[in-house]
């Protein structure tokens, strides 16, 4: 389990600002021959702030809280020998939620890195000012390193507005680093 990770952060061009913290938890690993897959399940509180022309929270905010797992799915490709997948949301229990949101990944290690690539595709619903949505998508880049017991995960994600009758990606600007750290061992 990745531990809280309480981070505050613009939405949107910056007319939203969030509030959130999360809890990342592994589950259901099922091994074959040729590739593996697990479930990732994401405790997340969120509250979302409109801002107003001075950049100043519209108060109240709108809570957004969720629980929402995605399916991971790998296997090596007979073709190049690189291990490749995709993940798809299959549970959110948020009230305005929508499964179904998938992206391609590639896994590869660099150095001592293990290293996952989210390939954005088509797009599902993001965060917009007034409590409305928008389609666009994000592709992740994901470092994992264990080092003296400690796993550190360090993501660097980038937003992209997505025509839904093109599904042309347009970069919104928002570059975001995540890094997370947690303890190997028993219980942790």
């Amino acid at each position: 389990m990745l531990p809280d990770a309480e981070k505050t952060r613009l939405l949107d061009g910056g007319k939203i600002e969030s509030d959130f913290s999360y809890k990342t938890r592994f589950a259901n690993l099922a091994v074959s021959p040729k590739g593996f897959s697990f479930n990732v399940l994401h405790s997340v509180k969120q509250t979302n702030y409109d801002l107003d022309t001075a950049g100043k929270r519209i108060l109240p905010g709108r809570v957004m809280d969720r629980t929402v797992v995605q399916r991971h799915q790998f296997g090596y490709s007979d073709s190049t020998g690189k291990l490749v997948g995709n993940f798809e949301i299959i549970y959110n229990d948020y009230a305005d939620a929508k499964l179904g949101m998938t992206a391609n990944m590639i896994l590869f290690m660099e150095g001592d890195k293990l290293v996952i690539l989210r390939l954005p595709g088509g797009y599902s619903d993001l965060f917009a000012a007034g409590g409305k949505y928008k389609p666009g998508t994000a592709s992740v880049r994901t470092e994992i390193v264990v080092k003296d017991g400690k796993v550190t995960r360090t993501a660097v994600s980038e937003t992209f507005d997505v025509d839904p009758e093109t599904l042309k990606m347009t970069p919104t600007g928002e570059k975001r680093t995540t890094v997370d750290f947690a303890e190997i061992g028993e219980g942790k």
